[in-house]
């Protein structure tokens, strides 16, 4: 498993959400630079599996 923080603006979620084995826990926060509103976990049972979709849930949160 892997979880990346979501920082300073709020992603696409439903981009996101299309990746298989990615749960999104958003604290709730009013975004602003450099505040965590919350990260997201990926899961899989396959360790390649999961560092593809990191890259690919970092590249969505990059672009946020």
């Amino acid at each position: 498993a892997v979880m990346l923080n979501v920082i300073g603006a709020e992603p696409d979620l439903p981009s996101m959400l299309n990746l298989p084995g990615l749960h999104a826990h958003l604290y709730g926060k009013l975004p602003r630079p450099g505040r965590k509103l919350g990260h997201v976990t990926i899961c899989d049972v396959e360790a390649s599996r999961v560092a593809e979709l990191s890259h690919r849930a970092a590249a969505l949160l990059r672009n946020c």
